[in-house]
C-alpha cells in the first residue's frame, strides 16, 4: 500500500466518523424542534438509543461509500481535515441545549 492510498483511507474514516457526529447533532436539533421522532429501540435509554442507531448507520454508509470514492482518487487530506472539523464543532451544537433553545 502506498502512502497516497493510506491518507485517502485515513480520509474517508475521518470524514466519515465527522459526517456521524454531524448526523447525531442533527438528529438531536431536529428532535427538539420535534421535526422528527427518533424511534426507541432501548427503552431505558429512550429516545437516544434511536439517535445512537441512526448515527452509527450514517457513519457505517458514509464510511463504506468515501473509501470506495477515494480510493483511486487523490485526495487533498487538510480539504478533508477542515470539513471534519466543521462537522465535528455541528454535531456538537446540534446537541448542545441552549443551541436548541436560539431556533426553538
Amino acid at each position: 500500500m502506498n502512502h497516497s492510498t493510506q491518507n485517502n483511507t485515513a480520509a474517508a474514516t475521518m470524514l466519515a466518523a465527522s459526517l456521524g457526529s454531524f448526523a447525531i447533532g442533527l438528529v438531536a436539533f431536529l428532535a427538539d424542534l420535534k421535526l422528527v421522532n427518533p424511534p426507541v429501540l432501548y427503552t431505558p435509554a429512550g429516545s437516544l438509543s434511536g439517535k445512537v442507531f441512526i448515527m452509527l448507520l450514517v457513519w457505517l454508509v458514509a464510511w463504506l461509500i468515501l473509501s470506495q470514492l477515494f480510493k483511486r482518487k487523490s485526495v487533498n487530506f487538510q480539504t478533508v481535515t477542515k470539513a471534519s472539523f466543521l462537522l465535528i464543532v455541528l454535531g456538537i451544537l446540534g446537541t448542545f441545549p441552549p443551541v436548541w433553545h436560539i431556533f426553538g
